[in-house]
């Protein structure tokens, strides 16, 4: 659980910083909470993300579904040109893509298997860390959105 705070902690400052719109999803079974700083004052957001990431629990299962849906109408809202961060110590399936749809980013944290997991196939990149000691320390999933980078920039 430490890892997946840590990780969408890091990415959202990173999008902070780069003046990107992001959103930020807690789920498990269903999105649990969600946190919009599409119109932050910039020096707010490093705190409201600290907050929020605090305030994330767990209560076990992984939907991928409703979290894509909520992916889809941020990239509508930005112009279709969304990114996707999943970062999860679970498995689901996902329906299959569809024209328009964010890209993929997938970190799988823990026990999970990465042969076979439902997002290997729809990432552009996935990464798996698989020793993270106890399982009782990573049992959420922590998303983030930001628009994607212009052409040329990394």
């Amino acid at each position: 659980f430490n890892f997946a705070r840590a990780i969408g902690v890091s990415i959202a400052m990173i999008a902070i910083r780069q003046k990107r719109p992001i959103k930020i999803v807690g789920f498990n079974s269903c999105i649990e909470s969600e946190l919009d700083l599409s119109e932050a004052v910039l020096s707010e957001a490093p705190k409201a993300v600290l907050a929020f990431a605090a305030s994330l629990s767990c209560f076990g299962g992984t939907d991928f579904e409703e979290v894509m849906q909520c992916s889809r109408r941020f990239n509508d809202d930005h112009d279709g040109r969304a990114d996707l961060v999943i970062i999860t110590d679970g498995e689901s399936s996902l329906e299959e893509s569809r024209e328009g749809d964010p890209r993929i980013f997938t970190v799988l944290i823990g026990e999970a298997s990465a042969s076979g997991h439902a997002l290997t196939d729809r990432s552009e990149s996935f990464a798996h860390i698989a020793d993270t000691g106890s399982p009782r320390d990573v049992s959420i999933g922590l998303i983030t959105f930001s628009k994607a980078l212009d052409e040329g920039v990394q």
